[in-house]
């Protein structure tokens, strides 16, 4: 289990109806639970038990002579996904190597299973971050993979956009507080920065990028089609165009190499690999905007008929009538 800030590595759940704080754990990895039994009747001399909580697959002997008994400790896998949960134990005791169980009471515990160690900081890794970065994901469904969890959360954290940009805001909680949408400042990239810190508290480390929304050139289409447009009663042809335009640049979160992931972008809830978008993961910086101009949108161009050359050649228009090409 991991160290929640201000509940300790061993929470201790009381006889009931009372227990205090949740714990948590990774994904897929050993749960310890500890129990002390009590009895009304005294014991008298050393009595050899085995012990079970009614699901683990282990039944762990131990020897008694007091109440409360020794500390048993009882081994579970946490489910291999993000949750909060709870986990229900059966508590009982066999003396006879478990031909016969004696039931001892049922106790409840409330869970929160992250995909990995935390990575913020130490002091960020709250009960309250966890529970909201684990709704944030809201992924109840078994064995689901990294990008199932990064898209529902790049869908449910705050994309809206209201204000200048924050980036240069190092904290952590008020990036995080972003992503909640308990204050409104930022722009794409901060969104992108509060998705992040979210993936961070439950335990993946994501880098800010800046993409394009707009495809760049399918190479595999170069030779454009002659097409005639009965609206603008022009022929048209399949052709490119520089194409400036900075107000599909969105701020996004990628994990790995950048140009073999997919990228997510809260604001907007956009989520496409690398290969279908320009990408400066420099910009703002000056030097991206040299590169933006590199990528070309293809466009239907219009033509007019030339006597002297006896072809059709472009005449510096754009015909909108027709599909995408």
């Amino acid at each position: 289990m991991q160290t929640i800030t201000g509940v300790g590595t061993s929470p201790e759940w009381q006889r009931s109806p009372a227990k205090n704080e949740p714990f948590t754990a990774k994904k897929n990895t050993n749960v310890p639970a500890y129990a002390k039994f009590i009895a009304s009747k005294n014991l008298t001399f050393p009595t050899t038990v085995k012990v079970w909580d009614g699901k683990s697959s282990g039944q762990p002997s131990a020897t008694w002579q007091n109440w409360p008994s020794a500390e048993v400790e009882m081994i579970r896998v946490a489910p291999n996904y993000v949750h909060i949960g709870f986990e229900g134990y059966n508590w009982k005791y066999s003396i006879d190597g478990g031909s016969n169980w004696v039931e001892c009471g049922y106790s409840s515990h409330a869970g929160y299973i992250t995909w990995d160690a935390y990575k913020c900081p130490a002091n960020d890794f709250t009960k309250d971050k966890i529970r909201k970065s684990i709704e944030k994901a809201d992924t109840l469904q078994n064995n689901h993979t990294e990008d199932q969890l990064a898209t529902n959360i790049c869908k449910n954290v705050n994309g809206g956009c209201t204000s200048s940009c924050v980036c240069n805001n190092t904290s952590f909680d008020y990036h995080f507080r972003g992503a909640m949408g308990e204050h409104s400042g930022g722009m794409c990239c901060c969104r992108a920065l509060g998705m992040i810190t979210v993936l961070q508290v439950l335990g993946l480390t994501y880098s800010m990028a800046y993409d394009n929304e707009l495809a760049p050139p399918n190479t595999a289409r170069l030779i454009p089609p002659l097409t005639d447009c009965f609206q603008c009663g022009k022929r048209c042809i399949r052709g490119a165009w520089g194409g400036g335009i900075f107000n599909n640049w969105q701020g996004v979160a990628y994990r790995g190499d950048v140009s073999t992931v997919n990228h997510y972008s809260p604001q907007g809830y956009h989520i496409s690999p690398y290969a279908t978008m320009a990408h400066a993961p420099n910009y703002p910086n000056s030097q991206a905007f040299d590169h933006i101009h590199a990528f070309e949108y293809y466009a239907w161009r219009t033509m007019v008929w030339d006597p002297t050359t006896n072809q059709y050649v472009c005449d510096g228009g754009f015909c909108t009538h027709l599909p995408k090409p």
